[in-house]
């Protein structure tokens, strides 16, 4: 064994050849130890010529843009060019040239706000980048988006603005505009703050009766509603919201159920022609303050088993049932200064644990609701709004020396 020769020495070029193991690509000598058919130079090629290289976004609008503009403003300087030399050359038609004058004038204003679009359309467009550029930023690069249907401004549809934004974002409603392309949406976003620009009053409308108690729009935790117009039919609710939301400023109309869910506040609401105004569900600390409700037959239900707390102060209920308890164990209750009544028939005031009162007097026994009356609150129907007669019972009858109900728009 010891007489025996290393492999590949003494065989000549034929031994040589069996010992050594070659790149099938160029050719190089191979490590012994190495279990590839191919060297490192080689297989490192290979592997960045598999390599897509990134996607750039087009750059053609960006041309089209420059060349309209370039196009626009030789125009007007040739019309510039013809008015100049008409008005130096003798020409007893003078108010030909006045006119053609005039309207070169138009054009070249016409140009220089053609040139301003263009540097803000520019704006608009998307930098040429080296990945995918995101459409929207991220949430912790939330901002502000603007709604209208004329196309000024973010999103033309709600319905694209909502499945579009990120958490924490504000969705700005900038017209009268009614909306309706939002119909059963379920959106697990939270923080979202949806609102209708002041001096406006955007609607968004459910009206589409599918006769199968639809929910137009259910909505993740901590969300804020202001100044928004809800609209549905019999068999529809017009807005769940889950924790921490906020519902303030908002109409609520013609609707199976106004309101539902587990918001933390409904503030200066108004609810009319709604069967069930506001049905809450595994609340915490809720308050229901200054709204009016009209034409329910009930007018707050709480549809959970276990409930911290619960305020309800300065509200105006017209309705067969003001507070509807009977489902529910709340910790902590506070009812009062609420004026109640209903046009048919006495009201039953709180159904709770069984129990029925069908006077006010007997429930304030109970220790709810001492500055509360029962009375007919006098309401003004103006301009799609419930305000208060000057002759109301509600008048200055709530904290603060404020009104009971709703408050001026």
């Amino acid at each position: 064994m010891h007489g025996m020769v290393p492999w590949g020495s003494g065989f000549g070029a034929t031994g040589r050849q069996m010992s050594e193991r070659r790149c099938r690509r160029c050719g190089a000598v191979l490590d012994a130890d190495s279990d590839m058919d191919v060297c490192l130079k080689c297989s490192k090629e290979a592997t960045e010529s598999r390599i897509v290289p990134p996607r750039e976004e087009p750059v053609l609008p960006k041309v089209l843009l420059w060349l309209t503009s370039l196009l626009a403003a030789g125009l007007s300087v040739y019309a510039l060019f013809v008015v100049s030399t008409l008005k130096a050359v003798p020409n007893p038609e003078g108010d030909k040239v006045a006119d053609l004058s005039n309207r070169v004038q138009e054009l070249d204003d016409s140009y220089k706000l053609l040139w301003k679009k263009m540097l803000r359309l520019e704006e608009k467009l998307p930098e040429r980048t080296t990945g995918p550029a995101a459409s929207l930023p991220s949430a912790s690069q939330a901002r502000s988006f603007v709604v209208r249907k004329d196309g000024k401004g973010d999103f033309k549809t709600l319905r694209r603005a909502l499945d579009s934004v990120p958490n924490g974002s504000l969705i700005e409603i900038a017209d009268d505009g009614v909306y309706q392309d939002y119909s059963l949406i379920y959106l697990t976003k939270d923080d979202i703050t949806l609102r209708g620009t002041e001096g406006k009053s955007p609607t968004i409308d459910n009206s589409i009766d599918t006769g199968a108690h639809p929910v137009a729009l259910h909505t993740g935790e901590g969300w804020r509603f202001e100044n928004l117009r809800f609209k549905g039919t019999g068999s529809s609710t017009l807005l769940s919201c889950g924790a921490r939301s906020v519902v303030e400023n908002c109409v609520f109309s013609d609707g199976r159920i106004g309101l539902s869910g587990a918001p933390r506040g409904i503030k200066n609401c108004l609810f009319r022609r709604v069967e069930n105004a506001i049905v809450l569900s595994k609340l915490d600390d809720t308050t229901i303050e200054h709204c009016t409700i009209h034409g329910a037959l009930s007018a707050v239900r709480l549809s959970g088993t276990d409930y911290r707390s619960i305020r309800i102060v300065a509200n105006i209920m017209v309705a067969r049932t003001a507070l509807d308890l009977s489902d529910a164990r709340v910790d902590s209750l506070v009812s009062d200064y609420n004026c109640f009544f209903y046009e048919k028939a006495a009201p039953v005031v709180i159904v709770t644990e069984g129990k029925t009162y069908r006077t006010l007097s007997v429930w304030q026994q109970k220790g709810q609701d001492r500055n509360s009356i029962m009375a007919d609150p006098m309401l003004d129907f103006k301009d799609d709004w419930y305000g208060l007669k000057p002759q109301s019972p509600c008048k200055r009858k709530a904290p603060g020396d404020s009104d009971i109900g709703v408050r001026s728009e």
